[in-house]
């Protein structure tokens, strides 16, 4: 099955956040300095979707894409992707004087609603911060990040905590 990209010549410009939903294509845009495409679905022996991302422009030459994976087998793994994916949606560098900050900021709340809430869940993140020309990845877990030119060449993999 070969399904189109929905929304190729879309400008993001407010945070698109996928979360509770299972996608039937990727949906793709232009952000920042180039374009991205999201995807999300439950696996097909899964009865719920746990994934949860974001891409949230931040300013006209920075922004932040984050995915979030509900531990497989935790209860209310979808609700700790979501409330870390949401979180990191929010961040704003105004409030702590950089990107950076503003992202481990939004980290430490995601973390601390999670944990007030009582999930006994959690979530695996990839993040990419994305500032000018330059990225800066984040992750926790068992989180995957790979980082590619216009031809597919491979600019950047992080190691899995696993």
């Amino acid at each position: 099955m070969n399904k189109a990209i929905d929304r190729q010549d879309t400008i993001i410009t407010d945070p698109w956040i996928f979360s509770d939903t299972d996608l039937d294509a990727p949906r793709a845009g232009r952000f920042l300095h180039g374009q991205v495409a999201c995807f999300t679905h439950r696996s097909p022996d899964k009865d719920q979707n746990q994934d949860a991302l974001a891409v949230v422009p931040v300013t006209g030459n920075s922004g932040v894409a984050v995915a979030a994976d509900g531990l497989g087998g935790q209860p209310r793994g979808d609700l700790a992707a979501r409330s870390v994916v949401e979180s990191i949606a929010r961040v704003s560098p105004a409030a702590t004087g950089s990107l950076r900050e503003a992202i481990l900021h939004g980290i430490d709340q995601a973390n601390k609603e999670i944990m007030e809430a009582g999930y006994y869940g959690g979530a695996t993140l990839a993040l990419v911060e994305i500032e000018e020309h330059h990225v800066r990845p984040y992750h926790i877990g068992d989180a995957f990040i790979l980082v590619t030119g216009q031809r597919g060449r491979i600019k950047f993999q992080n190691i899995p905590h696993s």
